[in-house]
C-alpha cells in the first residue's frame, strides 16, 4: 500500500516515465473544458481550422461521419461589409441579373404635318404606303381582326385577262398564253398605280374596266380605247393611258387586236392619304399671286423632310411602357400608333392625337397620348405641327 501511494505521488510529480517503472497507469491529465458554440457564432467556429480546436470523441472515432458533417457546413463568404452569408446567399448572389425583355417597339418616322415624305419611285411609294395600311390596321388573338381573316390582302387587287381579236393568224410565234402573260406582267402595276391613285382621290368601290387596243410586231402598241367601265371617268382615262406601257413580246405575223378586261378592286388595308406630290408645295397658299401679280416669296414651301429620330428617341421608352399593359392583355397584340402633335411658343408639347392608324387596344393609345403632352421637343420652334409614328410589336407582325 505504501509503495501504490508512492508510486502515485512519484507519477505526478515526475511523470509517465516514472510510473511505468512503478508498474502503474498513468494518471490522465484533466481536460480542458469544450465551449459549445452558440447560435451566433456557430458558422465563424465550424470555419474555425481543427489545429485551434480539439475535435470531437465523434469526429475522432467516426471519421467518415465527421466528412459528412464537415459537407453539410454551410460554406462562409464574407461582404465588402464583412457580413457573413451561407450557401443559399452565395448562390443567389453569384446568379447573373435577368434583364428586363426590350418590347418590339420601333420608331417609324416623324414629319411635319401636311408633308409626308413619299418616294419618287412609284412602285417604292405604292410597296411603302400598302405597308403602312397594314400596319395601321394591326392586330392580335382575335379572329376577328382584319388581319387574321382568311384569305387577307393588304394591296389593291387586279385580275388582267386578254382576248385576241385579230384571230390566231396574227400570232404567228406567240401563243395566246404568250400574250396573257406579257398582259399580266407588263400591265400590273400600272394598273395598279391608276386605281391606287383613284382610292386616294375617294374612289372606293371594286370595278371593271375593258380596253381594246393594237400591237405591232414588234411587241408595241400603237392604239388603245376604253370600251366600257363602272369606274370613275379619271380612273378610266388613267388604265387607259397605262395600256400603252404594256409590252408584248416580239414575233407576231401581224398587228394583234387584244381586248383587256380589267377588274380592280380595294386592298384589306387602306391606303393612308397623300396630301402632297413629292417635293411640291402643300398649301395653295405658298402659290398664291401678291398684289404686284407675283408669287409671294414670304410664303416658304412645306418640305416633305423626315426629321432625324434622335429627338423622339426617349419617347420610344414612354411608348414601350405604354405597350406593356397591352401585352398582358393580348400576347399577340401589335400594330402603329401614329400621332400628331402641337407645340406650344416654348416647344412643349400641348396635344397629342392619334392620326390615320387604328391601333387595336385603345387604351394603349390613351396611354401614349396622355403621357407625350407636356414634353419637350428638341426640333426649332416653327415645327409646331408634328407627326410622329411607332410601330408595336415587329415580330408579332411578321409572324401572323
Amino acid at each position: 500500500m505504501a509503495r501504490l501511494l508512492t508510486c502515485r505521488f512519484v507519477a505526478l510529480t515526475l511523470g509517465v516515465g516514472v510510473a511505468s517503472w512503478c508498474g502503474c497507469a498513468p494518471v490522465p491529465a484533466p481536460a480542458s473544458p469544450s465551449r459549445a458554440p452558440t447560435s451566433e457564432n456557430q458558422h465563424a467556429d465550424a470555419a474555425t481550422p481543427a489545429s485551434a480546436s480539439a475535435p470531437s470523441a465523434r469526429s475522432v472515432s467516426d471519421p467518415d461521419q465527421s466528412k459528412q458533417d464537415q459537407s453539410k457546413q454551410p460554406v462562409q463568404q464574407l461582404d465588402a461589409a464583412g457580413k457573413q452569408h451561407g450557401n443559399d446567399d452565395l448562390e443567389a448572389s453569384t446568379k447573373p441579373a435577368m434583364a428586363e425583355p426590350e418590347l418590339p417597339v420601333a420608331f417609324e418616322q416623324a414629319y411635319r404635318f401636311g408633308a409626308r415624305p413619299v418616294s419618287e419611285q412609284a412602285i417604292d411609294a405604292s410597296l411603302r404606303e400598302t405597308e403602312i395600311g397594314m400596319w395601321n390596321s394591326g392586330g392580335g388573338s382575335a379572329p376577328e381582326f382584319v388581319t387574321n381573316r382568311q384569305g387577307y390582302h393588304a394591296a389593291v387587287r387586279v385580275i388582267v385577262n386578254a382576248t385576241v381579236l385579230s384571230g390566231r393568224g396574227s400570232l404567228g410565234a406567240l401563243s395566246p398564253r404568250d400574250v396573257l402573260a406579257n398582259a399580266r406582267a407588263s400591265g400590273y402595276w400600272p394598273f395598279r398605280l391608276c386605281y391606287e391613285e383613284g382610292l386616294r382621290a375617294g374612289e372606293r368601290k371594286r370595278g371593271t374596266v375593258a380596253v381594246r387596243l393594237s400591237a405591232n410586231r414588234g411587241g408595241s402598241v400603237t392604239f388603245a380605247r376604253s370600251m366600257s367601265s363602272s369606274l370613275s371617268r379619271s380612273v378610266t382615262q388613267c388604265l387607259r393611258q397605262a395600256t400603252y406601257k404594256l409590252k408584248f413580246k416580239a414575233g407576231a405575223r401581224r398587228r394583234l387586236d387584244l381586248q383587256l378586261t380589267l377588274q380592280l378592286s380595294p386592298g384589306d388595308a387602306a391606303l393612308p392619304p397623300r396630301t402632297r406630290e413629292p417635293n411640291a408645295p402643300d398649301s395653295a397658299a405658298s402659290r398664291a399671286p401678291s398684289r404686284s401679280g407675283d408669287t409671294n416669296p414670304t410664303v416658304p414651301e412645306l418640305a416633305a423632310v423626315a426629321f432625324e429620330p434622335a429627338p423622339f428617341e426617349p419617347w420610344t421608352h414612354v411608348v414601350a411602357e405604354c405597350y406593356g399593359p397591352g401585352l398582358q392583355r393580348d400576347a399577340q397584340l401589335w400594330g402603329r400608333v401614329q400621332v400628331r402633335l402641337k407645340r406650344d411658343e416654348r416647344g412643349a408639347v400641348v396635344s397629342a392625337e392619334q392620326l390615320d392608324s387604328q391601333f387595336p387596344d385603345p387604351e394603349v393609345v390613351a396611354c401614349i397620348e396622355s403621357r407625350l403632352v407636356g414634353k419637350p421637343l428638341d426640333l426649332p420652334l416653327d415645327f409646331d405641327d408634328i407627326v410622329v409614328a411607332w410601330r408595336l410589336g415587329e415580330a408579332l407582325a411578321t409572324s401572323q
